[in-house]
């Protein structure tokens, strides 16, 4: 073999490599909260709002505090610093992207699930 042609290889095999890696880590599958609190950095969690009377959104400081509950029943206490999205009290799943600080599941960002405006009425409603 040529040099030309192992050193090509050998690169083609690091860059393969390497965008394997990022492409896994990129990946990134709902956690449950337990699986949240025992990881560094940033997960996603899938969860339900449970408590829709105790949300609580201060404008002064764009905060959006409320209790979510996994798929596990494990429920948390949530943070999240933004805009409260329009439909969030009507919301069937959440999805809270952040980490745990302390007791608390602080979200960096929010992602509403809500019922679908375009699945089948009853019949004689609109």
């Amino acid at each position: 073999m040529s040099k030309k042609l192992v050193i090509g290889l050998i690169m083609i095999i690091i860059f393969s490599a390497y965008a394997f890696y990022n492409f896994q880590s990129a990946l990134s599958p709902y956690s449950t909260f337990t699986q949240a609190a025992s990881r560094d950095g940033q997960t996603q969690v899938l969860a339900f709002l449970i408590d829709k009377e105790n949300i609580a959104y201060n404008r002064q400081t764009g905060s959006l505090n409320f209790t979510l509950q996994d798929e596990e029943g494990t429920l948390a206490f949530v943070t999240y610093r933004g805009a409260k999205p329009n439909n969030f009290e009507h919301a069937e799943s959440v999805v809270v992207i952040g980490s745990f600080k302390g007791n608390h599941f602080e979200a960096e960002r929010l992602l509403v699930k809500c019922p679908s405006k375009y699945e089948e009425q009853v019949e004689g409603t609109k």
